[in-house]
C-alpha cells in the first residue's frame, strides 16, 4: 500500500491474481479512486482448479478484465466483473521463434511429440490418449505428478517436472 499512497499511478495490472484479497483493491480505490483496476488471465478463471475464492470476490473491484476465452466474458460479468473483454492469444516474437538446434539439444530436450504447459484434466487425458496408442510424449510443465507413477508403467510418456523458459522453451518447440 505504501506505494500506491506514496506515488501516482494511471493503472494497476494485475495478472491472474488469485491471491489478492477484496479488501485490498478495495483500500486501492479508497487511495487512488481514478486508478484503472485491469486484470488478465490467459486461463478459463471460472475453471475450479484456475480460481480462487479470493479471485471470485474480488472481481467487481476491476474496471476491466481481459480473457482470451470468449465463454469467459458472459461469465466473469455474471459473478460482478463490471467489463469483461475477449482477447485472442498471442506470441512473443523473441520466445516463440525459430532456432538452430545441435543434435544432442534435440535429444535433451525434444521428442516425436511433446507438450509444455501445466498439467490439467483434459490435457491429461490427451496426453495419455496418445502415449497409449505407443506415440512416445514428453510433457514439460508443473504439477504433472498428480498423474501418479503406477498409472504410467507401459506408457510411452515422459515427464519433465520442471518449467521451461527463455531459450530453452523455444529449443523445445523446435526440438518437437
Amino acid at each position: 500500500m505504501t506505494a500506491v499512497r506514496e506515488k501516482s499511478w494511471d493503472l494497476l495490472w494485475i495478472d491472474k491474481g488469485l491471491s489478492v484479497e477484496e479488501e485490498t483493491l478495495a483500500r486501492v480505490r479508497r487511495l487512488r479512486p481514478d486508478l484503472i483496476i485491469v486484470g488478465y488471465s490467459p486461463d478459463d478463471m471460472i475453471a475450479r482448479h484456475n480460481n480462487s475464492r479470493q479471485f471470485l470476490d474480488h472481481l467487481p473491484q476491476y474496471d476491466v478484465f481481459f480473457t482470451t476465452k470468449s465463454y469467459n466474458v458472459s461469465e466473469l460479468k455474471s459473478r460482478g466483473c463490471p467489463e469483461v473483454i475477449f482477447v485472442d492469444n498471442a506470441f512473443d516474437p523473441h520466445t516463440h521463434r525459430p532456432m538452430k538446434i545441435i543434435p544432442e539439444e534435440c535429444g535433451d530436450l525434444g521428442g516425436p511429440v511433446g507438450f509444455i504447459g501445466t498439467y490439467e484434466g483434459a490435457r491429461a487425458k490427451s496426453m495419455l490418449l496418445l502415449s497409449g496408442k505407443g506415440i512416445p510424449v514428453r510433457i514439460y510443465g508443473g504439477a504433472w505428478t498428480r498423474l501418479g507413477r503406477p498409472r504410467l508403467n507401459g506408457l510411452h510418456l515422459k515427464i519433465e517436472d520442471k518449467t521451461l523458459l527463455c531459450d530453452d522453451y523455444a529449443k523445445a518447440i523446435c526440438s518437437f
